[in-house]
């Protein structure tokens, strides 16, 4: 993958980060983004009358083509757990780029529905094809308890 891919990716994603951040304020929420390091377990950070939660947001310009949620779990380079298995999150949200619409999980529970699941596995086409992902169709997941809301984002900024 070419730096440039790899910085217009890492754009992608802090916009889903930032519509993210500038809901949940006009939630009425305390947010902060995660502490600055290479592999944070988390992006965001939230307090409502001193309760924290945690959310890792990812921002997917596929799901509207595909239908597909990409959940990573395995840094190939390293043979090591990552993403889903290694965040420390509270929620997984993903964020369809095309029509800003976002889905929430709960992390932990999402994580047992793919596990428990067998779904399909592939490489991830960014980031140098180093990190390997279920394939989850997201209506399967839709109507079951991982899912927590669907947000519309679009008038947030």
């Amino acid at each position: 993958m070419s730096n440039a891919k790899f910085l217009d990716d890492l754009e992608e994603g802090k916009y889903g980060e930032y519509l993210f951040q500038r809901y949940l304020q006009k939630k009425g929420l305390d947010v902060k983004s995660a502490p600055e390091e290479e592999f944070p377990y988390y992006d965001i950070v939230s307090i409502l009358y001193g309760k924290k939660h945690t959310y890792e947001v990812k921002t997917d310009r596929q799901i509207h083509k595909t239908g597909n949620l990409y959940i990573e779990f395995l840094n190939i380079n390293r043979m090591a757990l990552s993403g889903i298995f290694t965040s420390t999150a509270d929620f997984y949200v993903y964020i369809d780029r095309e029509s800003l619409i976002a889905y929430v999980f709960n992390r932990g529970y999402l994580l047992r529905f793919v596990f428990e699941g067998r779904y399909t596995t592939l490489k991830s086409k960014v980031d140098n094809e180093n990190a390997m992902g279920w394939i989850v169709p997201i209506k399967e997941v839709l109507d079951k308890r991982p899912h927590l809301k669907t947000i519309d984002l679009n008038g947030i900024e």
